[in-house]
């Protein structure tokens, strides 16, 4: 059995799969990484499992070749548009006896902002906290270790919809693999792509799938907003196959292999393409690259007025665009800040051979797991010692508890899988 840390992501067009291991020094190595072409999901819900159980064991049969040994287990991604986002409050009183607030005081406050009315067929599967008040006044810290006799927090809750939730398990447990964990997409990218600065400037990272577009903004390094539209690469290729007059899957061959041809020279040259009425007519390449840049900029446009939307516009510095077709247009990035009129980049997995936004997710669940069991560690570690230490045990446990709230949410998120499923 393989002692490696693998992630899977369902996407609509492809199913992608990462893994890794932690080395000698504590840090994440990517080992393996693989892509297959999948058709088995339409709008974040799974239309055909046997489809997309195909595709999971061509990406499981690539990892198993690179590290050359089995894979039985595996933490997934839910993707944004699966789940519903609503702000709610907690509040708990501190014990007097001890008058600080202590690591599980957080988990009791998310928990109590959990409390909430659930329509039927959803459940709540996690409270990201995004603003902490101690004896009323705004934490702009975290508050472990603080003196206080109240705690509160305002919560983003996550639902998702448990149907759809319940398909995507089981196609990973069909193709021969048990579902360790389960992680939100927005933190998965914001672990792979996103410094601790950005989040603490002000960013939006913006997920262009084929699909859906995803939007997550951080602030002073909390998640403050998530949201999902349906719209996505899809419509790029729906545009040139009824301008063109071709099929579909001829309209996504020409997106993928001509994008946004910018040279004006070349946009002058001419290409043939086959119609849906098996005629053979010549297209000039200035016109596909118009046809494609204004739905690309129509997004583009829809994105930002989201954002004004929501009053985010003003909050973040710089926007990080992920995703595997879009992104891989060239000009892209000044296409983009043409329209928001601020930096853009391309988010990318910070390790060597991950660097590409088409893994970004995979990637970063491997960096979500790879913190809880780091620190899953350091607790046996410090349990070892606590009757030797008692005073290093008091500086250790407040160090702790600290890194242990700025880390991803995975083991919360496993406890749930365990207890719902």
């Amino acid at each position: 059995m393989s002692k490696h840390i693998v992630a899977i992501d369902i996407g609509a067009s492809k199913v992608c799969a990462s893994a890794g291991f932690i080395d000698n020094n504590g840090d994440l190595q990517v080992e393996a990484l693989a892509t297959a072409k999948c058709t088995g999901v339409k709008n974040s819900v799974i239309i055909s499992i046997d489809d997309v159980v195909k595709a999971i064991v061509k990406c499981k049969n690539q990892l198993e070749d690179i590290l050359e040994t089995s894979i039985e287990r595996a933490y997934m991604v839910i993707p944004n548009a699966m789940c519903e986002y609503c702000k709610n409050k907690g509040v708990i009183a501190i014990s007097q006896e001890s008058g600080v607030i202590k690591e599980k005081d957080i988990k009791r406050v998310l928990d109590s902002s959990k409390l909430m009315h659930v329509s039927e067929g959803k459940e709540i599967i996690e409270a990201i906290p995004m603003e902490y008040y101690v004896d009323g006044y705004r934490c702009y810290k975290n508050p472990i270790g603080m003196e206080a006799s109240r705690l509160e927090v305002d919560a983003l809750v996550v639902m998702a919809e448990m149907d759809p939730l319940d398909d995507f398990i089981r196609s990973v447990n069909r193709a021969g693999i048990k579902v360790e964990g389960i992680s939100l997409q927005s933190i998965s990218l914001a672990m792979a792509c996103l410094s601790r600065e950005q989040r603490n400037s002000g960013v939006a990272v913006v997920d262009i799938g084929l699909e859906t577009v995803d939007i997550s903004v951080y602030k002073n390094d909390k998640t403050c907003y998530n949201s999902s539209m349906i719209i996505g690469g899809h419509n790029i290729s729906k545009d040139i196959s009824l301008c063109l007059k071709v099929p579909y899957n001829n309209a996504e061959d020409l997106k993928i292999q001509y994008g946004i041809v910018s040279d004006e020279e070349k946009r002058k040259e001419s290409i043939k393409v086959k119609t849906s009425y098996d005629d053979i007519v010549e297209v000039g390449l200035g016109t596909l690259s118009q046809i494609i840049e204004a739905r690309v900029e129509q997004i583009l446009q829809i994105i930002k007025t989201e954002l004004e939307k929501n009053e985010l516009y003003d909050k973040i510095s710089n926007i990080v665009l992920v995703g595997g077709g879009i992104t891989q247009f060239k000009h892209i990035i000044d296409i983009a800040e043409d329209i928001f009129k601020m930096p853009i980049e391309i988010g990318m997995p910070r390790h060597v051979g991950a660097l590409s936004p088409v893994y970004a997710n995979v990637v970063g669940v491997l960096e979500d797991v790879a913190n809880s069991l780091k620190e899953e560690l350091e607790v046996n570690e410090l349990n070892s010692t606590e009757h030797e230490e008692s005073d290093f045990e008091d500086d250790s446990e407040e160090d702790l508890d600290e890194e242990k709230n700025k880390s991803g949410i995975m083991n919360k998120i496993k406890g749930f899988l365990e207890e719902f499923f």
